[in-house]
């Protein structure tokens, strides 16, 4: 609903708008939402095997909460429909440095190579 919202208003889904505006030009490699030729690149999830770890059953109320609107499983995410429709709360995709990259700037000073991502209020808002 957001997403959509977001490109009404923008005119472009969020992962675009993180490509073009964030990711490309500041060296961040996270994707919301590619094409097939980016899937070379991608982990399969494998579940872990420990019963505790998986399932519905063992969700906290936190996870049980996040089930409501977009329902996760193994099966869906390793589809080529799940990477290319990038929902932006739940299917990004990115390696540990981009990760960091962006947990670092949101953690500290908002920025990264010294371009502010988001401002002091949004952040505030979201946390």
């Amino acid at each position: 609903l957001a997403d959509g919202l977001f490109k009404r208003v923008v005119g472009k889904s969020v992962g675009a708008y993180f490509r073009d505006e964030i990711g490309s030009p500041l060296h961040v490699d996270f994707l919301m939402g590619f094409g097939a030729n980016e899937d070379g690149r991608v982990a399969e999830l494998v579940h872990d095997g420990q019963p505790i770890s998986g399932g519905p059953e063992h969700y906290n109320r936190y996870q049980t909460l996040a089930q409501v609107h977009t329902p996760q499983s193994l099966r869906l995410a390793g589809t080529r429909a799940w990477r290319a429709q990038g929902t932006p709360s739940a299917a990004g995709h990115g390696n540990g440095r981009s990760i960091a990259t962006l947990y670092s700037a949101l953690a500290t000073d908002r920025r990264i190579e010294g371009i502010e991502i988001v401002s002091e209020t949004a952040l505030a808002a979201v946390t």
